[in-house]
């Protein structure tokens, strides 16, 4: 139940070009998050090259967690996938 409960509170996947006033990136593949026994799998595909941020957010927005931090393509820090 507390992997359902973590999922419930989402990830934020904030595509960084877009706060950064430069033309908004959008995913092709949909953010989603899903129990894999103890962890939970967030996977997503960007529709262009460009830096995102993955982080759990609380229910008002504040980040509680930052997981990852990069940008697309093919010198993507772990744990983002390279080449994607």
């Amino acid at each position: 139940m507390r992997t359902v409960a973590f999922a419930a509170t989402l990830v934020a996947l904030f595509p960084i070009a877009a706060l950064a006033a430069e033309p908004k990136a959008d995913f092709k593949v949909k953010p989603t998050a899903a129990a894999a026994g103890k962890d939970v799998r967030i996977t997503f595909e960007a529709a262009a090259a460009t830096d995102v941020e993955v982080a759990v957010v609380d229910v008002n927005g504040r980040v509680v967690r930052h997981l990852a931090a990069g940008a697309l393509g093919a010198n993507a820090p772990d744990p983002l996938k390279k080449n994607s």
